[in-house]
């Protein structure tokens, strides 16, 4: 599934989200499931928590692990 360049996403209330280390542990209250994001994982969470376009989080992300494109 291609996602636009447009999309905006946001957590849902019932998730809460826990940095430790680099690291992070993402839990849904409401559905009992956890899931562990590594340190780009956890950008990218914390893009997506500030509400920004998908476009913003890709360039946070390769400024943020400066990645060049081809």
């Amino acid at each position: 599934m291609k996602i636009s360049s447009d999309a905006c996403f946001q957590p849902a209330e019932q998730v809460m989200m826990r940095e430790i280390s680099g690291e992070a542990v993402i839990l849904d209250v409401q559905g009992g499931m956890y899931y562990g994001l590594n340190e780009v994982g956890v950008e990218v969470w914390k893009e997506i928590e500030k509400g920004v376009l998908v476009a913003e989080i890709e360039e946070a992300i390769l400024k943020a692990f400066d990645v060049d494109l081809l």
